[in-house]
């Protein structure tokens, strides 16, 4: 595995080396055009890290071919963010191809590329992508209607309500969903803390309403645009006791509304629900909705919480037990012990950090290495110059099946583990990893295995040292 991946980076340092410059500022060949990564995606990612380009080497013929990237799936983000950046050049171009449409017979059944393209012209002359997107919501191809629904709808403008209002009842439930998702999670800065009008609110919001109750399961997030459109609102109207039960269909939806919109529920309702979760104790379905509404119970009133989590710390779904586990450290007044590291690494704080909060530092260090790429990564990278403190750390926590696996690795370096510099691991770390490829990844299943155990290790070790992990 590791063999493959420092043979790829020896070609790809290899073909970079031997090339001049061209329109990248760090050296990209200039035999490779954009009309030939747009033809090669595979291509593309392997030269796509250097995103600024020299706008006055980038003619209209490149322009265009970064539009058509947009229709390909590897590089598509990537031609977005270029079309943003060579800004009043690819504007007009851009907004010719959007009006005149010749993108529509490139998109076929999908709506992606014109996903990618209107959030980065939309700014730039809003009342021709606007009239653009009018036409695609009166389409006659779902996907175009899905596609200008879920604009428009971050855009939520008064002259468009009317439009919105028959695009929720649009006979295609992925047309209503884009609306909702436009509302709720539309990802451009440009809409992202927009307040609609009260004529928007007062058009949409009954709309949003009368989808509760009616098992609408396609329909994901009317709860959430409701608290979009009308916080307070929406908090009295989705508070009724029969959308709480733990056989509504549309429960769980709005427990994550309210916990999205960070709204205090109904707690009688909502302790009720929790209960007849834990009644049930099993189930595939009932174990996610037991996690959420027992998690938002534990933030709104912890005491109602408590007696749920003899139920929660033996369930046989980890993500329970988990929920538990935070409840834990709640009931000790303690932040999760990862929460607090990470809140002092985030700050700059890391000096000073305490000797209880540099063991979870340590154990979170090798933890994440080893949890994203296995052994190889961790031992690749610089976190591994720590690994004789990360070894006492583990054994500190009283992680002993995990110091064993750390222990089974390091051993393969010799008696004295492996060198603490990276740049001298290197060299043998390659000749480990083709000899010992099997052993690698055996430690690395053992260690995933073990990845809830180490969890509630770490908390029991905050729980003995609370001082140390106040909020």
């Amino acid at each position: 595995m590791l063999k493959r991946a420092f043979e790829s980076l020896n070609t790809f340092t290899s073909k970079i080396k031997s090339s001049c410059f061209g329109i990248y500022p760090h050296g990209t060949p200039t035999d490779w055009t954009f009309k030939d990564l747009v033809r090669d995606p595979k291509l593309a990612q392997r030269v796509m890290a250097d995103r600024e380009l020299d706008p006055e080497k980038v003619t209209d013929e490149d322009i265009h071919h970064i539009i058509d990237g947009l229709c390909q799936d590897g590089i598509c983000h990537n031609c977005a963010e270029w079309i943003k950046q060579l800004a009043h050049r690819a504007k007009p171009i851009a907004i010719s191809r959007l009006k005149e449409g010749p993108l529509l017979e490139e998109v076929e059944s999908s709506s992606f590329p014109l996903k990618e393209l209107i959030p980065a012209v939309t700014g730039w002359d809003a009342p021709a992508v606007l009239t653009r997107l009018r036409e695609l919501a009166q389409d006659e191809r779902p996907h175009l209607r899905q596609l200008a629904g879920e604009v428009l709808a971050g855009a939520g403008l008064d002259e468009d309500a009317g439009l919105l209002v028959r695009l929720l009842r649009d006979d295609d439930v992925r047309v209503r969903d884009s609306v909702l998702f436009g509302l709720t999670l539309y990802y451009t800065n440009r809409y992202k803390d927009r307040e609609y009008s009260q004529a928007v609110i007062d058009a949409l919001y009954p709309e949003l309403r009368a989808t509760i109750g009616k098992n609408n399961f396609m329909l994901e997030q009317p709860a959430a645009a409701m608290f979009r459109l009308d916080r307070q609102r929406a908090a009295e109207d989705l508070a009724d006791p029969k959308l709480w039960a733990h056989d509504a269909p549309e429960g769980m939806e709005v427990v994550n509304a309210f916990g999205a919109a960070k709204m205090a529920p109904p707690l009688d309702a909502l302790e009720a629900r929790v209960r007849g979760f834990a009644d049930i104790s099993s189930g595939e379905t009932g174990t996610y909705h037991f996690a959420r509404s027992l998690k938002l119970l534990a933030e709104h009133d912890l005491d109602r919480a408590v007696p749920f989590l003899e139920t929660a710390s033996s369930h046989p779904d980890n993500s329970v037990r988990r929920v538990a586990r935070e409840c834990q450290c709640r009931v000790a007044g303690i932040l999760r012990p990862y929460d607090k590291v990470f809140e002092l690494s985030r700050d700059n704080d890391q000096a000073s950090m305490d000797s209880h909060q540099t063991v979870i530092a340590s154990v979170c260090g090798i933890d994440g290495e080893v949890g994203n790429g296995g052994f190889e990564q961790y031992l690749w990278n610089s976190t591994a110059d720590q690994w004789p403190k990360h070894r006492d750390a583990l054994k500190e926590v009283n992680a002993d099946e995990h110091t064993a696996i750390l222990d089974r690795v390091t051993q393969l370096f010799g008696q004295d583990g492996p060198p603490t510099d990276r740049e001298q691991r290197h060299k043998p770390l390659a000749k480990i990893a083709r000899k010992h490829e099997n052993t690698l990844d055996e430690a690395n299943s053992q260690w995933y295995g073990l990845d809830e155990k180490l969890e509630q290790l770490v908390i029991e070790y905050a729980l003995q040292h609370p001082d140390s992990f106040r909020p």
